[in-house]
């Protein structure tokens, strides 16, 4: 009995044991679980920090005007933010000349002014945050910060040094715009803007320097560099997820001469392209290798400025974008070390996009904070990751300090292996495969229904405008756009009116000279990046040359890299710059008042000229090249989409009228369009369709050339001269 009463008494302990053991465990694993769960804020694309140094601000009453609304967003709509990051431009140092910046700053030294003037934009910067109770600024450069673009005559500077100036892209690249010859001051201080940043960056609101580590897995709180040498990549880790910012200006050629390769995809137009050093890779790899090693950070976080996957919105912006985009050694090493977010600036806009790559999970996420206009809310849970973009809503033009919500993503790593996202609004993941813009004509809106992000009017007060100015022509409304680029890119328009369109297709739209069409966000054409246009034509007008489609920027003295489609004589013609005429002697004259079919394709990116295709009513020609170069086709990055006429982009080219006659169902894709895709928008002969089942049970039309089955085809009776009615998701 002694020994069974022992034997008891020992179990008893052990399960007591047990239990406390597993209550312990569920204390850590509790605390541990409230340890990561932390909010975070994403502010792209202030541009507001080079005040700190101008002389003709009043420093005092922008700086409280600053902390207020930095007050504001924390309390009223993120109480429990704790970090910030910025993904550049936070300054904007692009139109200072260095003697300006020389003269502001005191001193004759232009090098010395530089670095004072970038340290100080940082510093006040990060001063703003941490006093408004953020505990952590995470900034990274963008290309405001580094003196971006060619210097003028501080004569003629004003505050109005905001608005954009043109910088050119590569095929699959951009650059920054430091052409030798035009400023190369600007080219020799940019280590000084660089060398600024990065000693801001060590420094805390007291101006106490901060220690940094070379191991990656101390304690929470401590900063990681790749050295500092005008690189400004560093990382930091919060609780259980790892920050790393990495600078993504690299200089070319030592500032000496200009580099582009246009048809491959290589370099842009100056000295400073938008790629990553070699010696920032390998430190970028090694600190990621680091974090999966350690199964304490569950959460990776990335910021650059530049978009590296396309397509992207884009809002008054440049358009620069990462050289080699997701062809690059840095876009690989993310996504093979399962990084959960890219977040990204310049475009100011917000855009979800996905990788590509099978089992990836990885997103890009370009947003906008232009001016605290909007900006992003991150709640990191334990396997959640919950993103929400807010918006600036009101009467005034700009500082309203009220947001609403536009969108939303959830990211759920409950399974790693099978990570599920879940999205919506205006940070609703892009289908590519879609078309990204899509007039359809099917009513009438007032520009001032929905809001189309940076159309305001500032004269009047507004935050969403009442009209746009259009070639000289005020528009008050618009047609929805029905793309996946959604209402940022509604048409605007003056003097179009609605008829009834062909055959089953419900209305058109009919133009006449003093008509006008644009649509307000920039691109979606990005130098090289494939893409393709579908429209439909109806004209009677044989006498003139006429414009079906302008894309190109606002600037007069531009004449390159744009596209005019057009009609001469009621045959179509395309144009790519001044010594760039391209048409077919074998095209219709298709001025004849009935309806018309054309598309035209880049069949991959950063094609040439002679690889272009045109469509007409499904029928391939080809354009007649008497080019003394068959040069890659790069459009620029910061141009516009107008129809019908020269609209919101200026043009030098003469003896080109707007557009009289009907259009309808206008679509502008990111991607080629191949021979089958064509002829389901032609939808010329419909029995030529059949269903083809594939995989998920996902039924898609395919042009069919084999012998014909009955049971594989559109029923006649059921394709009313619409084969997309029909086949439904062929499109």
């Amino acid at each position: 009995m002694g020994l069974l009463r022992v034997k008891c008494l020992l179990l008893m302990w052990l399960l007591q044991l047990f239990y406390i053991s597993k209550a312990l465990t569920s204390d850590v694993n509790l605390t541990e679980s409230q340890n990561g769960q932390f909010t975070f804020l994403v502010m792209a694309d202030l541009h507001s920090f080079t005040k700190a140094v101008l002389p003709d601000v009043d420093l005092d009453t922008w700086k409280n005007t600053t902390t207020s609304i930095l007050e504001n967003i924390k309390k009223g709509f993120a109480p429990d933010s704790e970090i910030v990051l910025v993904p550049g431009d936070y300054a904007s140092f692009g139109r200072l000349s260095n003697e300006y910046i020389a003269d502001i700053m005191g001193t004759s030294n232009e090098n010395e002014a530089v670095y004072e003037a970038s340290l100080e934009t940082a510093k006040t910067m990060m001063q703003a945050f941490e006093m408004t109770g953020f505990k952590k600024v995470l900034p990274c450069l963008g290309d405001h910060e580094l003196g971006k673009q060619r210097q003028i005559d501080e004569k003629v500077f004003s505050l109005l040094y905001f608005q954009l100036a043109t910088i050119m892209g590569c095929s699959k690249g951009g650059n920054i715009g430091f052409v030798v010859g035009r400023s190369t001051s600007k080219v020799d201080s940019i280590p000084f803007y660089f060398r600024g940043f990065a000693d801001a960056l060590a420094m805390n609101v007291n101006g106490e320097t901060l220690e940094i580590s070379d191991n990656i897995n101390d304690a929470a709180g401590s900063m990681h560099e790749a050295g500092f040498d005008n690189s400004a990549s560093y990382a930091y880790r919060y609780k259980n997820t790892m920050f790393i910012t990495v600078n993504m200006f690299t200089m070319m050629n030592e500032g000496k001469t200009n580099y582009m390769i246009r048809t491959n995809g290589v370099g842009g137009e100056g000295t400073v392209s938008c790629s990553v050093k070699s010696k920032d890779l390998k430190w970028f790899e090694k600190v990621l290798k680091s974090a999966r090693k350690d199964s304490t950070i569950r959460h990776i976080f990335v910021q650059g400025h530049v978009p590296i996957q396309h397509p992207v919105r884009k809002t008054r912006s440049s358009g620069q974008f990462f050289d080699e985009g997701v062809d690059s050694k840095f876009w690989k090493l993310m996504e093979k070390y399962k990084v959960d977010v890219y977040f990204g600036g310049e475009v100011h806009s917000n855009t979800v996009t996905k990788s590509k790559k099978k089992g990836s999970s990885l997103l890009q996420i370009m947003s906008r904070s232009n001016r605290f206009s909007g900006f992003l809310t991150v709640d990191v849970k334990n396997e959640m990751i919950e993103i929400r973009s807010l918006n600036e809503v009101g009467t005034d033009w700009r500082w309203n300090n009220n947001y609403k919500q536009n969108g939303f993503v959830r990211i759920d790593k409950t399974d790693i292996n099978n990570v599920q996202i879940y999205s919506y609004g205006d940070l609703k993941e892009l289908d590519d495969n879609k078309a990204l813009i899509y007039i359809d004509f099917e009513g009438v809106h007032r520009i001032s229904e929905r809001q189309v992000f940076e159309m305001y009017d500032k004269q009047k007060n507004l935050l969403v405008a009442d009209s746009q100015l259009i070639g000289g022509a005020n528009a008050t409304k618009c047609f929805h756009n029905r793309g996946s680029f959604g209402q940022q890119y509604d048409a605007q328009i003056h003097g179009v009116r609605l008829v009834k369109s062909r055959s089953g297709r419900g209305f058109a739209g009919k133009f006449t000279a003093e008509s006008r069409m644009g649509i307000f966000g920039v691109g979606p054409f990005t130098a090289g990046i494939a893409h393709s246009i579908s429209l439909w034509i109806k004209t009677d007008e044989a006498s003139k040359t006429m414009i079906l489609i302008y894309y190109g920027p606002e600037h007069k003295v531009w004449r390159k890299d744009t596209l005019l489609l057009m009609l001469r004589k009621g045959r179509v013609e395309l144009q790519l710059s001044p010594k760039s005429l391209l048409k077919s002697s074998s095209t219709p004259m298709i001025a004849d008042n009935l309806w018309h079919h054309i598309v035209l394709t880049m069949p991959k990116d950063s094609c040439t000229t002679s690889e272009l295709r045109l469509y007409i009513d499904g029928n391939e020609f080809y354009f007649d090249l008497n080019l003394k170069k068959n040069s890659g086709i790069f459009f620029h990055t910061a141009g516009r989409m107008n129809f019908g006429s020269f609209g919101y982009a200026q043009s030098t080219i003469e003896n080109v009228g707007n557009f009289e006659g009907l259009f309808d169902d206008i679509m502008v894709w990111s991607k080629p369009l191949q021979f089958g895709d064509v002829q389901r928008l032609n939808c010329k002969d419909n029995k030529d369709f059949r269903f083809n089942p594939q995989k998920k049970r996902v039924r898609q039309c395919k042009w069919l050339d084999l012998q014909r089955k009955k049971d594989e085809y559109c029923k006649l009776s059921e394709v009313k001269e619409n084969c997309r009615a029909s086949c439904g998701p062929c499109m």
